[in-house]
């Protein structure tokens, strides 16, 4: 393990850790606001990024480590014996599986010796863990803190009760904190309660009730004069709580604009030290996370059903479009980020003009990545490319009306194949995942699927074909009984916690359906899966990818054709043809053209003409609505 001791002044009284478990190629946004809150206090604090220490200290490995599937809780594993040393488990068929999924994820033969060589390499990472916690615990002790605390995000739960049981044993005087998503509701009673070293935990978000907390602890001697808010919650209130059965507290800012610039000096003072971590040496982008907005607007109204991102309050809250300005400026300036990545769960249209406004007055250095809803019109991805947006994540999940309508998305498949179409135009780089296996999905909605995808293999394919996990504070997880679901937590919970169903119930974040009760019918997705990754070897092969341009000329419009599908290299459409395809630019109804050329051709003249362009598949039709799916030449990036 590293020698990282002498990297850090002697004294804090508050310590923050971002522990192994998350990527460590970007700050912690939210361990950075924090710090910030602090920053007009008289009480010091140091930010310890633990992450890059690990890495660091396991040398070649953390290419397996930073690679390896989070969602099999690989992660939490490898700290799991800390915490529980006399947890015995047959665990080599479970790190095989893990092992075939990375081997699979960096392209390497999925053979036995492979196989056995990542099962092996796991082992040591662990092996590694013992003298790693020691080494942190005693430099975090050395510092003489007050208040010690993790931020515990999804897949670094273990390697956070780990250290704080450690620094526990050392100097039990040390009041340990723990927040984040994993102590959220219930999961943050489940927390305090079963690991008694774990003094508090804060359920909800912490910018205003972390900095109250410490003022609590130093200014009055003893605890029972802390004043402290409800979501802080210790063991005497967990038991309160849970015998009340009224529901566990979750605290949210109302105001965003009353939140500090986040602090994110300790992380790059860390990477100057750091820097030749294999992982960096092929992450060189500078990313920042920064946040316009909390919760999400869709799900203020409506809610797509598989998301839980979501606890608390429904209550969609932005900050002015000045402040993320403002905010932007600072950390350029400071921290010369080649990428701003919004950690909003969708983008912020109401301030958008603003952003737009000011990326092209200033003309910065720095790129911006989003996470959108997919049914952004024309004019709006436009300005995302004039905003220097050109990495959007976006939330398509299917390309079929009905399981859109099942899962509350608010939108279409045609309107999603638009969006591709358009970020395509505008040199817009989406990533996407697609979803399959929801509840009350239909066989008959995949095989519809495959017949008009090939038709868009010159648009972005998804990045990955993956099966419908069921989250806490999802509206699966909520309303189970609605979704004739049966959920328990996923099972590689079962070789990092000693813990029966329903102990690991009140632990964990995710779960699966354990039968087929909310399936109306078996799905089988081979012929989706085939036609997914046909379309991604076409898209990223050797070759350039396929291509559906068009110019337009007067009156005419040229169009270029490599698709596979293509029933012709290239088509003229002139007159009446040329005219109605431009008029489907952007999905059209079917009744929309008819009332819109009813003056100018007849309706016999209209249905030949879409017909006509359909069967050259340069139309797109589903349920009544058009499409045309070739992109202008001279504007495709």
């Amino acid at each position: 393990m590293p020698d990282f001791e002498n990297h850090y002044k002697t004294h804090a009284d508050v310590v923050l850790l971002a522990m192994p478990g998350t990527p460590i190629a970007k700050p912690s946004l939210g361990i950075s606001l924090l710090k910030a809150s602090l920053a007009k206090s008289p009480y010091s604090i140091d930010v310890l990024y633990a992450n890059l220490f690990f890495q660091k200290g396991i040398g070649d490995l953390c290419l397996l480590f930073d690679n390896s599937p989070s969602y099999t809780q690989i992660w939490e594993w490898v700290f799991s014996k800390l915490l529980f040393p006399n947890f015995e488990v047959d665990d080599i068929d479970y790190l095989r599986e893990v092992a075939g999924y990375y081997l699979k994820k960096v392209k390497i033969d999925v053979n036995d010796e492979n196989i056995i060589s990542c099962v092996n390499n796991y082992k040591e990472i662990r092996n590694k863990t013992g003298s790693f916690i020691d080494s942190l615990a005693k430099l975090i002790v050395k510092k003489e803190p007050r208040i010690v605390g993790c931020s515990s995000i999804f897949f670094q739960h273990v390697s956070s009760l780990v250290i704080l049981k450690r620094v526990k044993e050392i100097s039990p005087e040390i009041i340990t904190i723990m927040g984040g998503p994993n102590c959220a509701g219930e999961m943050g009673i489940a927390t305090v309660s079963e690991f008694p070293f774990v003094d508090f935990v804060f359920s909800g978000e912490a910018d205003h009730t972390f900095p109250k907390f410490v003022n609590e602890v130093f200014t009055k001697t003893k605890k029972s004069d802390w004043d402290l808010h409800p979501s802080i919650i210790d063991r005497k209130r967990a038991k309160k709580i849970t015998a009340s059965k009224n529901g566990v507290p979750y605290t949210q800012v109302v105001d965003l604009n009353s939140l500090p610039t986040p602090d994110f000096s300790d992380y790059y003072t860390t990477y100057s030290e750091y820097k030749e971590i294999p992982v960096f040496k092929k992450k060189r982008n500078r990313v920042i996370q920064i946040e316009a907005s909390r919760g999400c607007w869709w799900f203020e109204k409506v809610g797509c059903t598989f998301c839980g991102l979501n606890p608390g309050d429904k209550n969609y809250r932005t900050k002015s479009a000045n402040k993320v300005v403002k905010e932007m400026d600072t950390i350029s300036d400071l921290f010369k980020p080649n990428i701003f990545m919004f950690t909003d769960n969708v983008l912020n249209i109401n301030s958008f003009n603003e952003f737009v406004n000011h990326i092209k007055t200033n003309q910065p250095n720095y790129k911006l990545f989003f996470e959108v809803k997919s049914d952004l019109k024309k004019d709006t991805i436009k300005k995302l490319s004039e905003a220097k947006i050109m990495y959007v994540q976006a939330g398509i999940e299917s390309l079929h009306d009905d399981i859109l309508k099942i899962i509350r998305k608010g939108t279409t498949a045609i309107g999603n194949i638009e969006f591709l179409k358009n970020t395509k135009q505008f040199g817009i780089d989406v990533i996407w995942n697609y979803i399959w296996n929801f509840p009350c999905e239909k066989q008959q909605s995949y095989d519809e699927m495959c017949t008009y995808i090939p038709l868009i293999s010159h648009l972005k394919p998804p990045s990955t074909l993956i099966e419908v996990g069921y989250q806490r504070f999802s509206e699966y997880f909520s309303n189970y009984r609605k979704y004739n679901l049966n959920l328990k937590p996923i099972k590689y919970y079962n070789y990092v916690y000693p813990f029966g169903e329903e102990r690991l119930s009140k632990l964990a974040y995710f779960f699966s359906n354990v039968n087929n009760l909310g399936k109306e019918e078996s799905i089988n997705n081979d012929k989706l899966r085939n036609c997914l990754k046909v379309w991604r070897n076409n898209y990223n092969g050797k070759n350039s990818h396929p291509v559906l341009e068009m110019i337009v000329e007067n009156k005419e419009i040229l169009i270029t054709d490599t698709r596979d599908c293509a029933t012709n290299k290239n088509h003229m459409l002139k007159s009446k043809e040329a005219i109605i395809f431009k008029y489907c630019d952007s999905v059209t109804l079917e009744k929309q053209i008819y009332n819109k050329f009813e003056q100018e051709m007849t309706v016999e003249d209209m249905d030949s003409i879409l017909k006509n362009l359909v069967l050259k598949k340069l139309l797109l039709k589903i349920n009544n609505k058009y499409l045309s799916l070739a992109i202008p030449k001279l504007n495709n990036k």
